[in-house]
């Protein structure tokens, strides 16, 4: 081949071979003063995926709630922490922490957990290149409820009526009330009417959410005296004559 053609070939396998992103050295470059072509930079470290479990997370106060965390990350790290609020005012850094609310409420809890990694700056951290200690972090957010609007059924005896007040030796005296419920839930109970310390009678009842069913007890004493009535948690008394 001529000399021409000799400067043609290298001339084209020069271009391809920087069309690929090789190097070339200067010897072929054609002296010492030839540029090199530099890396990329190193990509940032991905973040963390907080992630954690609640339970319960629905109930009466006071209540108390275990977390565990699940956060995960797919790289190498050198270490890893965590910081959770409560939603009430309180905090934690244990990675599994159980935690107790004393009153009813909205809390809106946050897990932050924190990554540290060790990432190159310049070459390969791996061999030898130069590394920093960069922090990487994810929060994830659940809600815990206590509220007794949206808890289990709980039942009270309310507006406890007596009549008469009182009542000739032998004459009937009716006892009545309401037992409501004031929790979220249905609930029952057997409603035990006491007369000065002892059992009367019983009624069963099965109350729904934010109702309430009324029970009625019918009594004969004979003998003038106090009686002191108790039904649930509700009291009170009538009175039996002399007679006349």
């Amino acid at each position: 081949m001529d000399r021409t053609g000799k400067i043609i070939c290298v001339a084209a396998s020069v271009a391809l071979l920087l069309t690929l992103g090789i190097v070339l050295a200067p010897s072929i470059m054609g002296g010492p003063g030839a540029a090199m072509v530099e890396p990329p930079p190193p990509p940032s470290p991905s973040p963390p995926v907080a992630s954690f479990d609640a339970q319960p997370t629905l109930g009466e106060a006071p209540m108390t709630v275990h977390f565990t965390d699940s956060s995960s990350y797919s790289g190498d790290f050198v270490s890893q922490s965590w910081d959770w609020d409560f939603g009430d005012g309180q905090h934690s850094s244990l990675q599994n922490p159980t935690h107790t609310y004393y009153a009813e409420g909205f809390y809106h809890v946050a897990l932050t957990t924190t990554v540290i990694v060790e990432t190159p700056v310049d070459g390969d951290g791996d061999n030898g290149g130069d590394t920093v200690l960069e922090e990487v972090t994810d929060t994830y957010y659940t809600d815990v409820v206590i509220d007794a609007g949206a808890s289990a059924g709980r039942l009270t005896v309310l507006n406890l009526n007596i009549t008469p007040t009182y009542a000739q030796p032998g004459q009937a005296v009716t006892i009545n009330a309401d037992v409501a419920n004031i929790g979220g839930g249905p609930a029952s109970m057997t409603v035990n009417l006491i007369i000065n310390g002892q059992f009367e009678q019983s009624r069963p009842v099965n109350v729904s959410p934010a109702t309430a069913f009324p029970v009625s007890f019918t009594v004969y004493k004979t003998i003038p005296a106090t009686y002191a009535v108790s039904l649930g948690d509700a009291v009170g008394w009538f009175y039996v004559m002399q007679p006349q």
